[in-house]
């Protein structure tokens, strides 16, 4: 129930306040140009395994970890069904996916780092083209817009801060939300980590509010 909570509470923390892109915050489409801006800082992979088939954690509330990262999709977001689907069925590198079965799709993955870090970094896809959200725990929020790709990941989300995070939360309303190859580590060019943010309460409501900004605009169209 414990490793539950924490994932759900950072989760509603995480959502509370969206905020802008802070100054020292940067944003990369490409893993040349943000590897390039990282000056020779660390970087640790957590690569999503090829299952063979597919791996199915659950509806609702429903996690898994791979090398020290823990991902964790959220009831309180949606009802939709996280897992692992693999290049055995798709042809395509392994992906973790959220798929939200019926009514309105909002996918989303918690990924949780096992230490603070100021630069991040993930292949993504969108089945049907959405709208991708990214929000990180220091309270910087991004939106790119994704093509029509099926299980595909051909979208590259980096970012360097000068403001150390632990857990970015990604977020559409799609048949299909897709990531892998997630990347994280130090900033050489920014100096040593800082300590977390103070306020995680801070972050559960901006996130709602582009939530429900893109379920009016899905209700609209």
């Amino acid at each position: 129930m414990q490793q539950r909570l924490l994932p759900a509470c950072l989760l509603a923390t995480l959502i509370v306040s969206a905020s802008a892109a802070q100054a020292g915050t940067v944003t990369y489409s490409s893993f040349t140009g943000w590897s390039t801006a990282l000056g020779g800082g660390t970087i640790n992979t957590a690569a999503i395994p090829d299952v063979g088939s597919f791996d199915f954690f659950g509806t609702g509330d429903a996690s898994v970890t791979y090398d020290g990262v823990v991902f964790f999709q959220s009831k309180l977001l949606s009802t939709a069904s996280l897992f692992n689907f693999s290049k055995g069925i798709t042809g395509l590198p392994a992906i973790l996916t959220s798929q939200p079965a019926t009514g309105i799709k909002s996918n989303n993955i918690l990924t949780t780092l096992p230490f603070t870090v100021k630069a991040f970094a993930m292949l993504y896809g969108t089945s049907g083209g959405s709208t991708v959200n990214f929000a990180l725990s220091s309270g910087d929020t991004f939106s790119f817009a994704t093509a029509a790709t099926g299980y595909d990941t051909p979208n590259f989300f980096g970012v360097i801060s000068t403001t150390a995070f632990d857990s970015v939360l990604v977020t559409s309303t799609d048949t299909a939300l897709n990531i892998r190859d997630i990347k994280f580590g130090e900033n050489a060019n920014t100096g040593g980590q800082v300590p977390e943010p103070k306020a995680w309460c801070l972050l559960v409501s901006g996130l709602v509010t582009i939530f429900a900004r893109t379920r009016c605009a899905f209700a609209t169209n």
